[in-house]
């Protein structure tokens, strides 16, 4: 688990540093859109080698719970189109190393999206790590 931890964070960590170089010599749409192609691309041709089994049981989950498409389709357009969009937009014009902590707070939110949409229950630990993250914010910020 921590090997493919520590490989995930070194991509995580190299990707805006790719990114805000591409987005000097083209536009955020056009990135965009041969991001997405080459994606596409990737996992149709990757995934279909080499997951197929796997995926011939999630179409029969998908038949089963014809919901799950729009929770999908929500996702994607909220992350992949809307969230991709604002922050590529943002990491064209400012400083990595501050947009990419801020950005990467996320859990906060999510731990307000629990509270409140999922009745999850809040201990004294999450709002102490909250605090923390929230101060590690403001003295990046400085």
């Amino acid at each position: 688990m921590w090997f493919q931890c520590i490989i995930v964070l070194l991509i995580f960590g190299l990707t805006p540093l790719l990114n805000k170089h591409t987005l000097e010599h083209i536009s955020v749409e056009g990135f965009m859109l041969f991001a997405s192609f080459v994606t596409f691309i990737f996992i149709s041709v990757f995934f279909s080698f080499s997951f197929h089994h796997k995926i011939r049981s999630d179409l029969v989950t998908f038949s089963n719970k014809p919901y799950l498409y729009g929770y999908i389709g929500i996702s994607t357009i909220l992350v992949f189109v809307l969230a991709d969009y604002f922050y590529l937009n943002i990491l064209r014009d400012n400083n990595p190393s501050i947009i990419v902590p801020i950005i990467a707070a996320y859990p906060l939110i999510t731990i307000l999206y629990t509270y409140f949409f999922m009745k999850e229950r809040l201990s004294a630990l999450h709002f102490i790590g909250s605090g923390f993250i929230v101060t590690g914010l403001v003295l990046l910020n400085q």
